[in-house]
């Protein structure tokens, strides 16, 4: 299964461009976390954290970063082996 991860940092960003690559990647819109108006300084992260907890043994975890200008690149995807410390 993949699992997919998104995060803006205001609240008036919006998530619908990393939701669309993520489920482009193949990513189901249930297996996706996000974290919505937390900045990068903010460590405390519900939905990574959910995401973190979601992936299992052969899980796929999908991470897209949204970069200047609006672009969009595959941050991670990395495979779990028997589960996530987190």
């Amino acid at each position: 299964m993949q699992i997919g991860y998104a995060r803006v940092s205001t609240n008036d960003q919006d998530l619908t461009a990393q939701r669309n690559a993520l489920t482009t990647l193949g990513v189901d819109e249930e297996n996706i976390h996000v974290d919505h108006g937390l900045t990068g300084t903010n460590r405390e992260r519900p939905g990574l954290r959910e995401a973190l907890a979601a992936v299992r043994a052969g899980d796929t975890l999908v991470v897209i970063s949204v970069v200047s200008s609006g672009v969009m690149r595959l941050v991670v995807r990395a495979r779990g082996r028997g589960g996530v410390a987190g």
